[in-house]
């Protein structure tokens, strides 16, 4: 199956109860929700809609699982755009690499810290690069010690990339462990002159998962012995 054709598809369909262009924006306004519990939708979804929406929740998740890291959404969103607050061009996958490679760790007070900023973030497709590419090469430890920041305008893709952050570091789990980061920052701001318009999502990494996942390492390398 084509996971971004049917997604394509599914959109329009919900489109028929929405107006064009719209159902994806209130999909992902209810789907941030249920993932962060910040900030409710702006409109709860129509109950016609709810197959279909659980349906493309479904494809997106699948196309993360074959591609980890893959701005899905955002893609999406492009595949879509040409009209309203959907005009969106996505950042190339291959770009998105090349920037987060040049992200450099910086070293504070003896401890190594990787800052990671993405202005104009979009759906936070350089940001999920980075995660990926730090525990391609140190593992779940270097992924603890990202510290995730992100500014955006517009309040869609803000939450979108709430998401797909969230998601990825549950889908890079360490037999069954969601990853954690040090901090993630994710502001819905003019970059330009530095107003906040509306979402603040603010996460600390949660000590005791970092510990379970030292536990679970210990463990695979005495297995291992």
């Amino acid at each position: 199956m084509n996971l971004m054709k049917r997604a394509v598809d599914l959109c329009k369909s919900g489109d028929i109860h929405y107006g064009h262009g719209s159902f994806l924006s209130h999909a992902i306004d209810d789907w941030a929700f249920k993932i962060s519990g910040l900030y409710e939708p702006q409109k709860p979804l129509k109950e016609e809609v709810e197959p279909i929406y659980n349906e493309l929740i479904q494809i997106i998740a699948e196309g993360w699982s074959l591609r980890p890291g893959w701005d899905f959404i955002g893609e999406l969103m492009e595949e879509l755009g040409g009209s309203g607050h959907l005009s969106y061009f996505q950042t190339p996958e291959s770009l998105s690499k090349l920037l987060s490679s040049l992200n450099q760790p910086s070293v504070a007070d003896g401890k190594t810290i990787i800052d990671q900023y993405e202005p104009c973030s979009g759906c936070g497709a350089i940001t999920l690069s980075s995660i990926v590419d730090t525990y391609e090469r140190e593992g779940f430890m270097g992924v603890a010690r990202l510290d995730l920041h992100l500014e955006e305008l517009d309040y869609t893709k803000t939450k979108a990339s709430v998401i797909q952050i969230i998601n990825l570091l549950k889908l890079l789990n360490e037999n069954g462990i969601p990853l954690v980061v040090k901090g993630l920052t994710i502001l819905q701001i003019d970059v330009i002159n530095r107003k906040s318009v509306g979402l603040n999502y603010s996460f600390q990494g949660d000590p005791s998962v970092l510990i379970a996942l030292e536990s679970n390492s210990k463990k695979l390398q005495s297995s291992a012995a």
